[in-house]
């Protein structure tokens, strides 16, 4: 079992780069979220050990003032299942409301992400972390890009 680490809030913007320390494809929205009113600095978790970010998680809304739309980060490669477990009930103790259904959990994977087998198992990790706090999963969406074709006849 994990000891010695810390569940906490952001303390402000200046902690940004740690919190985006984990490559993820929606890092570079994070900034203007918060300035927008969409994600706030109390919705930001970190499990951090040694200055070193081990995990984190976060939510995002549409709108300023509204509750939490969808749980949309959340990295726990550097934890345990029981320092995961950790993060997740504390974080959402202190976000979302009592006794009110969590909100959705997305993830953005790469369209090859089932052929790297560590994109594999991360995945299943995340989805068995948030499955111990009543997530389930709901659909895998694809995305298709549009590519140079011949126009139609």
């Amino acid at each position: 079992m994990q000891s010695d680490f810390f569940i906490r809030p952001l303390n402000g913007n200046e902690e940004l780069d740690l919190f985006c320390s984990i490559p993820y494809v929606i890092n570079h929205e994070i900034p203007s979220d918060l300035d927008c009113g969409r994600r706030r600095l109390e919705w930001l978790w970190v499990a951090v050990q040694n200055e070193r970010l081990l995990g984190r998680i976060g939510w995002w809304t549409r709108s300023a003032g509204e509750s939490p739309a969808v749980l949309d980060i959340f990295d726990i490669a550097g934890l345990d299942d029981h320092a995961s477990d950790a993060l997740v009930a504390t974080a959402m103790r202190a976000v979302l409301p009592r006794d009110v259904t969590p909100p959705w959990y997305i993830r953005f994977l790469a369209p090859d992400w089932h052929e790297d087998s560590a994109e594999v198992r991360e995945a299943a990790r995340r989805s068995a972390a948030l499955g111990r706090f009543v997530a389930r999963p709901l659909a895998e969406r694809l995305r298709f890009q549009g590519m140079s074709a011949p126009p139609f006849l």
